[in-house]
């Protein structure tokens, strides 16, 4: 049945072509990365935890302004800098909210410039010292030393080390690397199928996630100026800064909705016939989902 894995993959594979499609402007890019950071959640009503961290943070780094943006923020934020793109924004669907915050994060730095750091992140450095004022883009990879599960050596991604982490961003405004990122993500939006593409934590990687994050950018890696670490250890940045048992995946439980690795719908909306096949052919995408665990 491994031909049926293959065929998935390949199925799987027909996202993520990097190519400039024109649905944004370029920008000039900036001279330096501003001392911001840009973080985003549901609400501004945030869990304790996740509001300690980011108390933390500020009293930190002093010297940096902190902006959140909650639902109502990111829609009023794309309509007033991106109003073409707001159509895909509200195309994904709301209960995947991380793919929301994965497209939010490119448009919000390729336009704005800074930190973009996942709600649930933090440093272990002042930020000062961890952005030089030479740099124009950081990238890291994951540290060897985590399960080999966190590598991100998934199947679509060229790069033999594994995926670009995109839970942090930090770049300077108009970096080329986003455009490409926001065209990619914008094109996969637009041809997404539930059926093709997977849904869960595998979709969300494909469609907005790692996976769309480190294909445009991998190819062109010596084309524009950067600096890629071994990892964000190196770096200083934490994955999880929440005091909680697992500094893995133990965060989930922080926060009210599910995780998007437990969903089972379409990550975007599609047609009312797209949506009963889907439906239909749910049984066979499991199955195919096991076979690749084995494989």
């Amino acid at each position: 049945m491994h031909f049926l894995v293959n065929l998935a993959l390949k199925a799987r594979g027909s996202l993520n072509k990097p190519h400039d499609y024109g649905y944004i402007d370029k920008i000039t890019m900036g001279e330096k990365i501003p001392k911001v950071v840009h973080q985003t959640y549901s609400s501004k009503n945030l869990p304790e935890l996740v509001k300690k961290n980011i108390e933390k943070l500020k009293a930190n780094n002093p010297d940096w302004q902190f902006r959140l943006y909650d639902d109502y923020d990111r829609k009023s934020y794309i309509a007033e800098n991106y109003p073409k793109l707001l159509t895909l924004y509200h195309k994904i669907n709301p209960e995947y909210g991380a793919a929301r915050a994965d497209f939010f994060r490119y448009l919000v730095i390729y336009k704005e410039g800074g930190v973009y750091l996942d709600i649930k992140s933090g440093a272990d450095k002042r930020l000062t010292e961890i952005v030089r004022d030479s740099d124009k883009y950081l990238l890291s990879h994951w540290p060897r030393h985590y399960p080999k599960i966190m590598h991100g050596q998934h199947p679509g991604i060229t790069n033999p080390i594994g995926e670009l982490q995109q839970w942090h961003v930090i770049s300077v405004s108009g970096h080329p690397f986003l455009k490409l990122v926001i065209e990619n993500v914008c094109h996969n939006i637009q041809h997404y199928n539930p059926i093709l593409h997977d849904y869960g934590s595998w979709g969300v990687f494909n469609l907005t996630g790692p996976i769309a994050y480190t294909e445009p950018i991998y190819p062109l890696i010596d084309k524009y100026p950067n600096r890629l670490e071994n990892n964000h250890e190196d770096l200083g940045l934490i994955y999880v800064a929440l005091e909680t048992n697992n500094n893995l995946s133990g965060h989930h439980q922080v926060f009210e909705k599910p995780h998007y690795s437990k969903l089972e719908e379409s990550i975007t909306s599609q047609p009312l016939y797209i949506l009963i096949l889907f439906s239909l052919s749910k049984p066979l995408i499991k199955f195919i989902k096991k076979l690749k665990r084995v494989k």
